[in-house]
C-alpha cells in the first residue's frame, strides 16, 4: 500500500518508512474544506495507482524502470505535493519571481488564492521546513538535491506549468524555467530526463485521483452544499452593510469563490472509482501517445461509472473523463513510457472511450474548461 516493497535496497525503503511516520500527520486535512479531498485519503489513493502504474510498467521486459532514487522523490513528492493548501506566502527566488519586484507574495486568508498558488506554496513550506520534514538521506543521497528534487517536482505536478518555457500564474508571478531547463534540474539529484519523468509521473497519477471516494459521501455532499447558500448569504448581507463598503471587494470575491464550489464535486461524483492495468492487447483500440520506440507499452485506465449516481449518463461520464484523463496524459506524454486509452464500464458495458475524443478535444487548453475547478 505504501509501496515501500517497491525498492530495490533496503536503505531507501527503511528511510521513507521512517519518514512517512512523519509525513502522514501533515496530510491530515485542507486548509479549504470546501473542495475535495487533498490529505492521508488523496495521497493513498494515489499511491495505489503508483504501484498498478509499475506493476503495468514491469511486465515489459527490456525495458528501463524507475531506478530507486527517482522512486525515492516520486513516493515523497506524493506524500507531500499538496502541504501547500496550509501556506500563506511566497518568498520569491531564481525560479518564483515577481514580474513587479516584489520579495514576497501573501495569499492571506484568499483561498482561492491557497488554491491557485498550492503548488508554489508547497514548494515554499518543503524549502523552509527542510530540516523538520527531512532526516539525513540515505547513503550516497545528497540531502540538498534530495530535498530540491522533491518541492521542484511538487512546484511542477500542476497541469499548467510548463516543461519547456516559463509559467505565468497569478497577476504578476511568474515561474521562470521549465523543469527540462538546467537552471532546475541542476539543483536536483537528476538529468533532464531522469528528472522529467518523475514530473510526469507525479502529474499523471495526481490527476487520475477523480473519483467518488475524493468527494465524500452524497450525504456529506448535501450538507456541505446548504451551508455553502447559507454562508453566501452572509456574506451578501455583510457586502450590503454600512461602514463595509470599503471591503467590499473581499466579501465578493469570497462569494464567488463559494458560489463555484456547489458544482465542484460533479466530475468526481460520476466515478465510483478508477484503476489502470496493461493493456493486453495493443490493437485492441487506439491509444493516445506518439508512435515511438520510447513507447513501450499501453497503459490502460479504467473508469467504472457510479450508476447509482442521479447525474450520471454515459455521455456525461465519457465528455469530462475523456477531457479530463487524456489531457492530462497528453501535457506529460513526451516524458513518459507508455501510450495511454481510455476505458469507461458504465450503463453500456465496457467502452474505450479515446476514439470518441474529436481533434479539438484533444489539443491541450491553456485555459480549463468551465467545469474544471480543481
Amino acid at each position: 500500500m505504501l509501496g515501500l516493497d517497491l525498492f530495490k535496497q533496503p536503505d531507501c525503503r527503511d528511510y521513507l518508512a521512517e519518514r512517512i511516520g512523519h509525513w502522514r500527520y501533515f496530510a491530515t486535512g485542507d486548509r479549504i474544506p470546501e473542495t475535495v479531498e487533498h490529505g492521508r485519503g488523496h495521497v493513498q489513493r494515489l499511491l495505489e495507482f503508483t504501484r498498478q502504474l509499475l506493476a503495468a510498467w514491469g511486465h515489459t521486459p527490456d525495458t528501463p524502470k524507475l531506478t530507486d532514487h527517482q522512486l525515492l522523490v516520486l513516493l515523497s513528492a506524493l506524500w507531500l505535493h499538496d502541504i501547500g493548501h496550509s501556506g500563506d506566502r511566497i518568498v520569491f527566488d531564481d525560479i518564483i519571481t515577481s514580474a513587479d519586484g516584489k520579495t514576497t507574495y501573501s495569499v492571506g486568508e484568499d483561498l482561492d488564492q491557497v488554491r491557485a498558488c498550492h503548488s508554489l506554496l508547497s514548494y515554499q513550506i518543503i524549502g523552509e521546513e527542510r530540516d523538520f520534514l527531512f532526516a539525513d538521506p540515505p547513503t550516497g543521497v545528497d540531502k540538498e538535491k534530495f530535498v530540491e528534487s522533491v518541492r521542484l517536482a511538487a512546484l511542477f505536478h500542476r497541469r499548467k506549468m510548463n516543461p519547456t518555457e516559463q509559467t505565468s500564474m497569478v497577476p504578476n508571478i511568474v515561474i521562470a524555467h521549465g523543469y527540462t531547463d538546467g537552471e532546475v534540474f541542476n539543483k536536483t539529484l537528476f538529468d533532464s530526463k531522469a528528472f522529467s519523468l518523475v514530473v510526469a509521473l507525479l502529474r499523471f497519477i495526481d490527476g487520475s485521483d477523480n473519483q467518488a471516494e475524493r468527494a465524500g459521501d452524497p450525504k456529506f455532499y448535501e450538507v456541505l452544499e446548504n451551508a455553502l447558500k447559507r454562508q453566501i448569504k452572509a456574506l451578501e448581507i455583510r457586502a450590503e452593510e454600512p461602514g463595509n463598503k470599503a471591503t467590499s471587494d473581499i466579501f465578493n470575491e469570497q462569494i464567488r469563490f463559494k458560489e463555484a464550489q456547489q458544482g465542484h464535486y460533479e466530475k468526481h461524483r460520476l466515478l465510483k472509482h478508477v484503476f489502470f492495468v496493461r493493456g493486453v492487447d495493443d490493437n485492441l483500440a487506439p491509444a493516445y501517445g506518439k508512435e515511438q520506440k520510447s513507447k513501450t507499452f499501453v497503459l490502460e485506465g479504467y473508469a467504472v461509472g457510479n450508476t447509482a449516481y442521479g447525474g450520471y449518463s454515459d455521455e456525461d461520464a465519457a465528455r469530462k473523463i475523456l477531457h479530463e484523463w487524456v489531457q492530462e496524459y497528453l501535457l506529460v506524454e513526451d516524458y513518459l513510457p507508455f501510450r495511454f486509452r481510455v476505458i469507461l464500464i458504465g450503463k453500456k458495458g465496457r467502452q474505450v472511450l479515446n476514439t470518441q475524443l474529436t481533434k479539438d478535444e484533444q489539443k491541450v487548453d491553456e485555459k480549463p474548461p468551465a467545469w474544471w475547478t480543481d
